[in-house]
């Protein structure tokens, strides 16, 4: 049984997709391992783009990451954004390295036009974008009756990167 202490965001009215032409047009957060600490991707009109501890993937077929997520089963669930373009050249901002102190979310507050330290978390993220009605819907690529969020803090991310770092012997920029 869940405890509703641990999270910080849940929804349960959302739709499920099982067909990869919806995310061909539109802009869409891709909320990657839901259940635990999630990483994140923005998909813009059929391309994605994230930055993550091996390097950054700019302008790759959603479709690819479609799959992955099928033939893996990983919890994943889409933010639909109701806004058609981003206010800043994502291009740049994807083809970047992280910086100490920087996570996955990141360059997706970057490209939606928020200061760095306007919010920590998803769940910020998600609020924020709630309260400016620029969310369109939230889609799961699995059959779920809930989508939730685990209370976390950007330290936690800030420590898995680091004990992920150590395992892969990757560099972050001061």
């Amino acid at each position: 049984m869940r405890d509703p202490l641990n999270y910080n965001w849940q929804i349960n009215h959302f739709n499920c997709v099982k067909n990869v032409i919806h995310f061909q047009r539109g802009l869409f957060i891709w909320v990657f391992n839901w259940t635990n600490i999630p990483h994140l991707g923005l998909s813009i009109h059929g391309l994605y783009c994230d930055i993550t501890i091996h390097g950054n993937h700019v302008d790759e077929p959603v479709d690819k990451y479609f799959r992955m997520v099928n033939r893996k089963n990983i919890p994943t669930f889409c933010i639909q954004l109701n806004v058609q373009e981003l206010p800043k050249d994502y291009h740049y901002i994807f083809r970047r390295t992280l910086h100490k102190n920087e996570t996955c979310l990141s360059p997706i507050k970057e490209a939606l036009g928020f200061e760095q330290d306007q919010l920590e978390t998803l769940s910020d993220l998600i609020n924020i974008l709630n309260k400016e009605g620029k969310i369109s819907s939230f889609i799961s690529l699995q059959e779920t009756n809930l989508l939730f969020l685990k209370s976390y803090s950007k330290e936690d991310v800030l420590s898995l990167i680091e004990k992920k770092n150590k395992l892969c012997n990757w560099k972050v920029i001061e």
